[in-house]
């Protein structure tokens, strides 16, 4: 078997996005791969022309939704060594890669039937918190203090972002989820993949996830420089957003402890290890906002 022809099938996790919402991650995920300088992966649709068909699986009790992609080529930035990984080339190349996505994303018209989630403040705290559809639920099952502090975050952000507002120059369709275990390095070039977290939401936010898995507070004046030499290779980026990365940052942190808040109810072992994680987030978003 050649690279060419290895794949994989995505079996989509339930209760998270709608048929439509799934169908419309590969909408995007094709006209990136046709039409922009992104490297992402090719989705391959069924014989029948589907791209995400819903299919009764041996062994679970309800169909789920599945989808087929090349695999990518190249190398995980993850399996990188941290040093090597932020290199300047490839802090650059990221930059690029990430500017390119968002350019292409205010270039691109989507089908009448696009919906993806508003990554805003009702998506992160609000109805979707944990990306789920029962956000209230997520806080309530919330323990205190991690939900007072992880709420006083969201205020933050609430003012923020009515501040930036949702205009095109602030606001758009993004990746969400921009880290080292999304990145594939294919000689000089960086690719992404996994856009299950796609949807609308701020350019920083992107910028922010991939600034704190890439820097150290130590070093992360200089990795955000690098990071945006290359992204403003392709277009600018909005200084208004600069300031707010730290906030974005400490928003990402909540958004993914109430996540592990809302898998605890049905999986042990996030229950298990759940106030270990809580506790980390908190301490994480302390430091961050120097609270």
């Amino acid at each position: 078997m050649t690279a060419g022809d290895r794949c994989v099938l995505r079996i989509h996790r339930p209760r998270y996005l709608s048929p439509a919402e799934m169908a419309s991650e590969l909408d995007w995920l094709m006209a990136l791969h046709q039409h922009s300088p992104v490297v992402v992966p090719e989705p391959l649709p069924t014989l029948a022309g589907k791209f995400c068909p819903t299919v009764q699986i041996l062994g679970m009790a309800t169909p789920r939704t599945c989808s087929l992609t090349r695999w990518l080529p190249g190398r995980f930035l993850l399996d990188i060594p941290r040093p090597a990984r932020s290199a300047p080339q490839h802090l650059v190349a990221i930059g690029r890669c990430l500017g390119q996505l968002h350019h292409y994303a205010t270039q691109w018209t989507p089908p009448p039937t696009f919906t993806r989630p508003k990554w805003n403040w009702d998506g992160l705290f609000g109805t979707r918190a944990g990306y789920s559809h029962g956000g209230e639920q997520v806080w309530s099952r919330t323990p205190p203090p991690y939900r007072d502090l992880f709420a006083a975050v969201g205020a933050e952000v609430q003012g923020v972002m009515a501040e930036l507002g949702e205009g095109a120059e602030q606001f758009g369709l993004i990746h969400g989820d921009f880290w080292t275990g999304n990145l594939v390095l294919q000689d000089e070039a960086v690719g992404a993949i996994d856009f299950a977290d796609c949807g609308l939401g701020y350019w920083g936010y992107d910028l922010a996830r991939c600034l704190y898995d890439l820097a150290t507070p130590e070093t992360s004046l200089v990795v955000l420089d690098d990071l945006l030499q290359g992204y403003t290779e392709v277009r600018p980026f909005p200084e208004a957003q600069l300031l707010h990365l730290p906030l974005f940052i400490a928003a990402q942190q909540v958004t993914l402890a109430l996540w592990r808040v809302n898998c605890a109810q049905d999986h042990p072992g996030f229950r298990t290890h759940l106030d270990a994680h809580l506790r980390k987030a908190a301490d994480r978003v302390r430091t961050l906002l120097d609270w």
